[in-house]
């Protein structure tokens, strides 16, 4: 199965369903099941954005109310991804004052992944991200 390993506290707002693009400098043409993985970086600035709006939100809606109860250097679960497009072709799109606008970075010259149908595993499992899309087995 292909995999993105992406920060916190990205990696589990992709999962939770808030995020449903995931923005990068470059683009894929695959489609299809993505794992997702949490990397073991967390910078403070990630951290720090978890106490402000929207992420505080979301955050603790899903059960995370504090950055340490973000997991790290794990896989999450899984999503699909469906589409990729200009990040500010789809910035136009969404509707004004969108919690999304602020998850990702919209900048001309960037590029959306489209994700749906994410679902978190019940029990995250130790891996070691890559830079990039890569393999990892099948989750059981």
């Amino acid at each position: 199965m292909k995999c993105l390993s992406l920060m916190q506290p990205w990696a589990t707002l992709v999962l939770l369903g808030a995020k449903r693009y995931e923005t990068r400098d470059w683009q894929t043409e695959y489609r299809g099941a993505l794992a997702s993985h949490a990397s073991r970086t967390f910078p403070e600035a990630a951290r720090v954005l978890c106490a402000h709006e929207p992420f505080r939100s979301v955050l603790r809606a899903g059960g995370f109310n504090q950055p340490a109860d973000l997991g790290r250097g794990v896989l999450l679960g899984t999503v699909e991804l469906i589409d990729c497009r200009p990040a500010q072709e789809v910035l136009a799109r969404l509707p004004a004052g969108a919690a999304e606008a602020a998850f990702g970075d919209f900048r001309a010259g960037r590029w959306a992944w489209e994700l749906a149908r994410p679902g978190l595993f019940d029990h995250p499992t130790r891996y070691v991200g890559r830079l990039g899309l890569f393999d990892v087995p099948e989750p059981s």
